[in-house]
C-alpha cells in the first residue's frame, strides 16, 4: 500500500502517451493482489515484514503504475469502477489508486460519495480509506463525517476506526440514532473515546443483535468496563456457540485461574480447535503444557503447535520441530507459487496453512526448555509480556496472531497504544515506533488491576 504519491511528470498524463492495456493489466493484478494481502494479513505463514516485502510491495508497484497517467487514468478506468457491477477486490483497487493520486479532488470524490454508494462499491473505498496510509485523509474523514446525512454515516465511521480517528466531539450527537448499522460503527469507534461513553457501551452489551454486543464487548475492555469483562467470560464459556474472541480475551487478561478454565474446555471437541487458538494467547506454562498434550492429535495437533509455539518462542522455522512443512513466504518480495495464478482460490481458512507438528522432537525441546520459564510469568514467544515483548511480537509473530497482540497493547494502555493491523505496514511501522515512550506494561496483571 503506499502512503505518498509518487511524482508524475505532466507529459504522463496526455492520453496519447498512455499504453491502456498496460494500465488495465496494473489494474487486474491490483485487484488480485488486494485479495493476497487480505489473506496474508491473517496468516500463520506470513510475518509483518514479509506481508510488507511481498504482497504490499506488490501491490505498490501496481498502483504506482495505475499513477502514471494522472487525471486521464482516473475518469476513464479508475472512477467507472464505481458504476459497473464490480468485485470488492476491484472497487478496493480502483479506490486505493483514486486516494494515493497527488490531486485530492480524486479521493475527495470517493469519500463525499461514500454514503450514498452500498454494496462493494462502498465496502471497497471504506477499505482503501481504512488502509491507505496517507494522514491527510484523517481530517478529511472528519470533515466529511461532519457534514454527513443521517444514514451516510456508518461507512465513514468504519473507515474512521479502522485507522483509528478520534470522533469523540461528535459521538453525542451520533449515540440518538438507532439505525442498526451505524450503532455498530459506533460502537467500535467507541474504544477511541472517553470514558463518559462507558454507559452507552454497557447497554449495548446486552443488545438482542450478537454482533453488537461482541463489539461492544471489545471496546469495553479498552474502556476498562467490567461489565464487559463479565460479559466476555460467559461469552468465551458458552458452550452452544463458542467464540474464539472472546476466549482469546480471557486468555490475554486473565488470571491463572482462567487459564485453567480454558484448558478445561479442551474436553469439547466442538471446543477444543478455538480453545487452542485462545491458549495461545495465555503464554502461561500450564497453557504451553496443554497444547504439548495435543501435539499428536490429527485434527488438532497443527493448532496445538502453533499456539505451542506461540508461548515458547519454538521455532516455526525450523523443519526439525515440524512434518511436511510448507515453504514459508519470502521478504523480498517474493510470494508462495499459489499467488501467480490469477484465478487461484485464496479462500482458505488460515488454520488450513498450518503444518502438522512432530511431537517427539517437540515435547524432548520442551522437557528443557520449559525448566527456563516461570509459572508465574505469561510469555509471547518466549519472552515475558511487557511492552518490549507485546512490541517484539507486533514485528515477529505472525500476521494471524498480531490482531490479538495490537488489542491486547490497546487494553493494557487504556486506548493509548493504537496499532492499526490493517493498515499500510509503512504506517504500521511509524505506529509501533511510537510506542517506544509507551509507560510500562505489566502482562501479568489481570483485567481491573492495570
Amino acid at each position: 500500500m503506499v502512503d505518498a504519491p509518487p511524482r508524475v511528470g505532466p507529459r504522463a498524463h496526455a492520453s496519447e502517451h498512455i499504453l491502456w492495456d498496460v494500465v488495465e493489466e496494473h489494474l487486474d493484478e491490483a485487484e488480485f493482489l488486494v485479495g493476497v494481502c487480505a489473506e496474508a494479513s491473517d496468516s500463520p505463514l506470513y510475518t509483518f515484514r514479509q506481508l510488507a516485502g511481498g504482497p504490499e510491495h506488490r501491490l505498490a508497484a501496481h498502483i504506482d503504475g495505475l499513477l502514471v497517467g494522472g487525471p486521464t487514468t482516473a475518469e476513464r478506468l479508475l472512477l467507472p469502477v464505481f458504476t459497473d457491477d464490480a468485485e470488492l477486490a476491484r472497487a478496493s483497487a480502483a479506490a486505493l489508486a483514486l486516494l494515493t493520486i497527488g490531486d485530492q479532488k480524486w479521493g475527495q470524490r470517493l469519500i463525499d460519495d461514500l454514503g450514498k454508494l452500498a454494496g462493494p462499491h462502498a465496502d471497497g473505498i471504506t477499505w482503501a480509506l481504512g488502509t491507505c496510509g496517507r494522514p491527510d485523509l484523517d481530517p478529511r474523514i472528519s470533515d466529511a463525517l461532519r457534514k454527513a446525512e443521517d444514514g451516510a454515516r456508518a461507512p465513514l465511521i468504519r473507515a474512521a476506526f479502522v485507522r483509528g480517528v478520534d470522533q469523540s466531539a461528535q459521538l453525542e450527537r451520533w449515540l440518538r440514532d438507532d439505525e442498526p448499522t451505524l450503532r455498530l460503527s459506533i460502537a467500535a469507534i467507541l474504544r477511541y473515546a472517553p470514558r463518559r461513553f462507558g454507559p452507552w457501551i454497557d447497554a449495548a452489551i446486552t443488545d438482542r443483535d450478537p454482533t453488537l454486543r461482541h463489539t461492544a464487548i471489545a471496546s469495553g475492555l479498552v474502556l476498562g468496563s467490567h461489565h464487559a469483562w463479565e460479559a466476555a467470560g460467559r461469552l468465551a464459556f458458552d458452550k452452544s456457540a463458542p467464540d474464539r474472541d472472546a476466549m482469546a480475551w480471557v486468555a490475554s487478561f486473565g488470571d491463572a485461574r482462567a487459564t485453567e478454565s480454558l484448558i478445561g474446555v479442551l474436553t469439547d471437541e466442538a471446543r477444543r480447535a478455538d480453545a487452542l487458538w485462545a491458549l495461545g494467547f495465555s503464554g502461561r506454562v500450564t497453557a504451553a503444557d496443554a497444547c504439548a498434550r495435543w501435539l499428536a492429535d490429527q485434527d488438532v495437533g497443527p493448532q496445538a503447535g502453533e499456539s505451542f509455539a506461540a508461548i515458547t518462542g519454538l521455532l516455526r522455522s525450523d523443519d526439525h520441530f515440524w512434518l511436511d512443512a510448507k515453504p514459508e513466504p519470502e521478504g523480498d518480495g517474493e510470494l508462495p507459487p499459489l499467488a501467480d495464478d490469477l484465478e487461484a482460490d485464496l479462500s482458505s481458512a488460515p488454520a488450513d496453512d498450518l503444518v502438522p507438528p512432530n511431537p517427539e522432537t517437540i515435547v524432548a525441546w520442551w522437557t528443557k526448555k520449559r525448566q527456563e520459564l516461570r509459572p508465574d510469568t505469561r510469555y509471547i514467544a518466549g519472552v515475558p509480556v511487557d511492552q518490549a515483548g507485546l512490541l517484539r511480537g507486533l514485528r515477529e509473530s505472525s500476521t494471524w496472531r498480531r490482531h490479538g497482540i495490537a488489542f491486547e497493547l490497546l487494553v493494557r494502555t487504556q486506548g493509548l497504544a493504537r496499532v492499526q493491523t490493517r493498515m499500510s505496514t509503512q504506517t504500521q511501522s511509524r505506529q509501533m515506533d511510537a510506542l517506544a515512550s509507551l509507560p510500562r506494561v505489566d502482562g501479568n496483571r489481570p483485567f481491573g488491576q492495570f
